[in-house]
Protein backbone atom coordinates (compact mmCIF):
# COMPACT_ATOMS: atom_id res chain seq x y z
CA UNK A 1 0.00 0.00 0.00
CA UNK A 2 1.66 3.59 -0.77
CA UNK A 3 1.02 6.15 1.42
CA UNK A 4 0.52 9.31 0.05
CA UNK A 5 0.96 13.02 1.49
CA UNK A 6 -2.88 13.59 2.15
CA UNK A 7 -1.99 10.39 4.52
CA UNK A 8 0.60 11.63 5.76
CA UNK A 9 -1.01 15.41 6.53
CA UNK A 10 -4.42 14.38 7.79
CA UNK A 11 -2.61 12.12 10.48
CA UNK A 12 -0.24 15.04 11.42
CA UNK A 13 -3.27 17.77 11.17
CA UNK A 14 -2.52 21.04 13.56
CA UNK A 15 -5.19 23.56 14.98
CA UNK A 16 -3.75 26.46 16.01
CA UNK A 17 -5.53 28.26 18.81
CA UNK A 18 -5.91 31.38 20.18
CA UNK A 19 -7.02 32.14 24.60
CA UNK A 20 -7.60 35.42 25.85
CA UNK A 21 -6.12 36.00 29.13
CA UNK A 22 -8.54 34.36 31.17
CA UNK A 23 -7.82 31.20 29.49
CA UNK A 24 -10.96 31.04 26.69
CA UNK A 25 -10.81 29.39 23.70
CA UNK A 26 -11.26 33.23 21.07
CA UNK A 27 -10.34 31.98 17.79
CA UNK A 28 -8.42 29.04 15.88
CA UNK A 29 -6.58 28.37 12.29
CA UNK A 30 -5.97 25.50 10.61
CA UNK A 31 -2.90 26.07 8.32
CA UNK A 32 -2.12 23.52 5.25
CA UNK A 33 0.96 23.26 3.26
CA UNK A 34 1.02 23.97 -0.21
CA UNK A 35 0.01 20.94 -2.14
CA UNK A 36 2.09 21.75 -5.34
CA UNK A 37 5.25 21.66 -3.73
CA UNK A 38 3.79 18.49 -1.64
CA UNK A 39 2.56 16.85 -5.28
CA UNK A 40 6.25 17.60 -6.77
CA UNK A 41 8.00 16.17 -3.96
CA UNK A 42 6.05 13.21 -3.95
CA UNK A 43 6.75 13.19 -7.81
CA UNK A 44 10.22 13.07 -7.38
CA UNK A 45 9.97 10.06 -5.23
CA UNK A 46 10.65 11.50 -1.68
CA UNK A 47 8.45 9.50 0.77
CA UNK A 48 5.87 11.58 2.71
CA UNK A 49 7.02 11.50 6.60
CA UNK A 50 10.69 12.95 6.18
CA UNK A 51 8.70 15.76 4.12
CA UNK A 52 6.47 16.29 6.64
CA UNK A 53 8.43 19.30 8.43
CA UNK A 54 7.57 20.99 5.03
CA UNK A 55 3.86 22.00 6.23
CA UNK A 56 6.00 23.80 9.79
CA UNK A 57 7.39 26.17 7.52
CA UNK A 58 5.24 26.31 4.57
CA UNK A 59 1.63 26.72 5.64
CA UNK A 60 -1.32 28.22 3.68
CA UNK A 61 -4.20 29.02 5.85
CA UNK A 62 -7.43 27.14 5.27
CA UNK A 63 -9.39 27.88 7.57
CA UNK A 64 -9.91 30.76 10.74
CA UNK A 65 -12.41 31.23 12.86
CA UNK A 66 -13.45 32.61 16.10
CA UNK A 67 -15.63 32.82 18.58
CA UNK A 68 -19.02 34.71 18.54
CA UNK A 69 -17.82 36.48 21.88
CA UNK A 70 -14.73 37.63 20.43
CA UNK A 71 -16.19 38.75 17.18
CA UNK A 72 -15.35 42.88 16.79
CA UNK A 73 -12.32 42.75 19.19
CA UNK A 74 -9.47 41.96 15.77
CA UNK A 75 -8.26 38.53 17.13
CA UNK A 76 -8.67 36.84 13.66
CA UNK A 77 -6.35 39.82 12.70
CA UNK A 78 -3.99 39.28 14.98
CA UNK A 79 -3.88 35.84 14.01
CA UNK A 80 -3.18 36.46 10.89
CA UNK A 81 -0.07 39.06 11.12
CA UNK A 82 2.58 39.04 13.83
CA UNK A 83 2.53 42.23 16.36
CA UNK A 84 1.14 42.60 19.73
CA UNK A 85 -1.80 40.64 20.70
CA UNK A 86 -5.61 42.41 21.78
CA UNK A 87 -5.67 43.54 25.36
CA UNK A 88 -1.37 42.28 25.61
CA UNK A 89 0.60 45.11 27.19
Amino acid sequence: MQRTYLDAILGLSLVLVAEDKAGDIVGAAYPMPPMPIMNGAQQQGFPPEPLMSIPLALAKLCGLSVTEKARGTEWATHLLKPGPWPGAG
